[in-house]
C-alpha cells in the first residue's frame, strides 16, 4: 500500500472528500507486523464517534436511573398501601 501511495501522489481520493492519497499516512506498529493507517478525514470521523458513543451511553444511564427511581417510588407506595390494609 505505501507503494500505491508513493506512486499515486497528490491524485484526490475518489469519494472521501478533501483528501489526497498524500494526506494517508502509514506507521509500523510497535510489533512491526502490522501497519497504522491515519488520514484527517478517518480521524474525524472516529473521534466524532467516540463523542456520539459517550453522549448515546450518559443518556442510556440518565434513563436507566430515572427508570430505577420511578421502580422503586412505584414499589414503595404499593407495599405501603399494602402495608395499611
Amino acid at each position: 500500500m505505501k507503494t500505491y501511495i508513493e506512486k499515486t501522489g497528490a491524485k484526490p481520493l475518489v469519494g472521501v472528500k478533501n483528501t489526497k492519497w498524500t494526506d494517508i499516512q502509514l506507521s509500523a506498529s510497535a510489533t512491526g507486523s502490522e501497519q497504522k493507517v491515519t488520514f484527517p478525514i478517518l480521524d474525524e470521523t472516529l473521534r466524532n464517534l467516540f463523542y456520539l458513543k459517550d453522549k448515546i451511553n450518559g443518556l442510556v444511564a440518565t434513563s436507566y436511573l430515572s427508570l430505577l427511581a420511578t421502580l422503586e417510588t412505584t414499589f414503595t407506595d404499593t407495599w405501603r398501601a399494602y402495608l395499611i390494609m
